[in-house]
C-alpha cells in the first residue's frame, strides 16, 4: 500500500500539450477580486453582528477570541467546500488509467477553484494575518504570501502542474478540524466535550499526513519535474513552505507532550 501511494504521489507529470490555467479561465483575476471582497466583508459583518446581536455571549469571550473569531468562521466556509473537493479530485486522479492520465488537462479541471481559494487567502490576510504579524506571529502572513505567490505562479505556469492543487487544498483538512474545534470551544456547551476532543485528534492526524508527509512529497514531485523551471523564482518557496509545516508540527508535538501528565519522582532518603 505504501509503495502504491508513493508511486501515485511521485508519478511524473503528463507531457502532452496543454494551456495554462489562466488561458482556460480569462476572468480569473476578476473572480479572485470578488471572492476577496466576499471573505473580507464576511469577516467584518461577522464581527459587527456578534457585537450588536449576540452581545451577552460576545462580551464573555476574551479580547483575543473576539479578534480571531470572524477569521476562524470564514475559514470554515472555505474548508467546508474545498476539503471534500480535494479528496474527490485526488481519488479520481488515483483511479485514472494511464490513457486517461496522458490525455487529461489539469489546467481545465483545477482552474475554476483557484479564485475561490485565493480570495479566501487574501481576505484572511487582510482580516487576520496582518494583525497577527503585528502581534508577533508573522508565520501566518509568511504562509499566506508564499501560498498566494505559488498559486499565481501555477496559474500562469505549465498547466499540468495543476495536478498538485488538490494536494494543497487537502492540507486544509487539518485546519478544518482545528478551526471547528476552536469555534465550538467558544460555546460553554462544547467546552471539554467529546466532539472537540475528536476534532483535536483529527487535526493532529490530518496535519501529520497532509502537511508533514503528503505535501513535501508533492513538492518533491514538482521539483524533480521537467516543468519546475517554468515556475521561475516561485519554485524556491516550495522548500520553505514544507519547512514551515514541520515547524508547526513541532509546536503541535510539543503541545501534546506538555499535556501528558508527568510522574513525579521522589528521591529516596538515605
Amino acid at each position: 500500500m505504501i509503495q502504491q501511494y508513493l508511486s501515485f504521489i511521485l508519478k511524473p507529470f503528463p507531457t502532452h500539450p496543454t494551456l495554462t490555467a489562466f488561458e482556460n479561465y480569462p476572468n480569473f483575476y476578476f473572480h479572485w477580486f470578488l471572492w476577496t471582497c466576499f471573505f473580507t466583508f464576511f469577516c467584518l459583518a461577522t464581527k459587527y453582528i456578534c457585537e450588536h446581536v449576540f452581545q451577552n455571549w460576545w462580551s464573555k469571550l476574551s479580547v483575543r477570541k473576539q479578534k480571531e473569531f470572524p477569521a476562524y468562521l470564514a475559514s470554515l466556509i472555505h474548508h467546508f467546500f474545498m476539503v471534500p473537493y480535494a479528496f474527490y479530485q485526488i481519488y479520481k486522479d488515483f483511479r485514472r488509467s494511464d490513457e486517461e492520465y496522458n490525455n487529461i488537462h489539469y489546467s481545465v479541471v483545477e482552474s475554476s477553484v483557484g479564485p475561490f481559494s485565493l480570495g479566501y487567502l487574501l481576505g484572511d490576510t487582510f482580516c487576520f494575518a496582518f494583525e497577527a504579524a503585528l502581534g508577533g506571529k508573522a508565520e501566518y502572513l509568511i504562509h499566506h504570501v508564499m501560498g498566494v505567490w505559488l498559486v499565481v505562479a501555477l496559474v500562469h505556469g505549465p498547466g499540468h502542474l495543476g495536478r498538485a492543487f488538490p494536494h494543497f487544498l487537502l492540507c486544509e483538512s487539518s485546519a478544518f478540524c482545528f478551526n471547528l474545534a476552536w469555534v465550538l470551544r467558544s460555546f460553554e456547551i462544547f467546552q471539554g466535550s467529546t466532539l472537540v476532543l475528536i476534532l483535536e485528534l483529527g487535526f493532529a492526524f490530518f496535519f501529520l499526513f497532509t502537511r508533514v508527509i503528503n505535501l513535501p512529497l508533492m513538492f518533491w514531485s514538482m521539483l524533480t519535474s521537467d516543468y519546475i523551471h517554468e515556475l521561475g523564482v516561485a519554485r524556491f518557496i516550495l522548500i520553505p513552505l514544507a519547512l514551515l509545516q514541520w515547524y508547526w508540527f513541532s509546536i503541535i508535538v510539543s503541545g501534546i507532550a506538555n499535556r501528558i501528565p508527568k510522574k513525579e519522582t521522589k528521591r529516596k532518603e538515605k
